[in-house]
């Protein structure tokens, strides 16, 4: 649908010469809105046909870096969600497991004993 529209702004843009500067500012301005539209609509087709394709095999709501499962609250806020909570802040932060090879991310603990 919304190829439609954009394709018909694309037609009066060519085809209407005789409309003033503001016109084709205005039209110019509305199909860059649709074209930004139909752009996150699409990317919004692929993250469900992602999921679609991990259900089919079986790892849909398992973290693709941890391995552990998503849990269902998280799904339900973000069904394509393709990592758990902790590792979505962890790549969101930069941090990676090798940054801190003697800390236990998950449950924030020192994997070393340390004298105090």
């Amino acid at each position: 649908m919304l190829r439609k529209i954009i394709s018909g702004f694309e037609q009066s843009l060519a085809v209407d010469g005789d409309g003033d500067v503001i016109d084709r500012a205005t039209m110019n301005e509305q199909l860059q809105v649709y074209s930004k539209l139909a752009e996150t609509e699409l990317q919004e087709l692929k993250l469900v046909s992602a999921a679609l394709q991990r259900y089919k095999k079986r790892k849909y709501g398992v973290c693709e870096s941890c391995k552990r499962k998503i849990p269902i609250r998280r799904l339900r806020a973000l069904p394509c969600a393709t990592q758990c909570i902790e590792c979505k802040q962890r790549l969101e932060s930069g941090a990676s497991d090798s940054a801190f090879p003697n800390f236990d991310m998950q449950n924030g603990n020192s994997l070393v004993d340390v004298a105090v």
